[in-house]
């Protein structure tokens, strides 16, 4: 998949369910989303900058629109939390 066009990716997979735009001097222009859940949205939309979760099917486009990384949905990992979500029980 590396060097795939946006175009291309999105014949394969659909439309993503949610993209975000790289912050400055990012190595990536573009990160989409496929698979996204009411709860990794509500996420993105007010934390941006964290990264996406195991959750979904995660690809990085460079500034030229041509994929850079691909990270797929990791079931294995279904019940951790998101890496920035604090523990679901207090420790004791």
């Amino acid at each position: 998949m590396p060097g795939m066009t946006r175009d291309e990716v999105e014949t394969k997979l659909g439309p993503p369910t949610s993209t975000t735009q790289a912050p400055e001097n990012a190595a990536w222009a573009e990160r989409c989303h496929w698979g996204d859940t009411l709860a990794t949205l509500a996420t993105h939309a007010t934390m941006p900058d964290q990264p996406p979760t195991p959750r979904v099917w995660t690809v990085w486009f460079n500034d030229e629109g041509r994929v850079i990384e691909v990270e797929a949905a990791n079931f294995d990992r279904w019940d951790e939390p998101a890496p920035w979500a604090p523990p679901s029980k207090p420790a004791r």
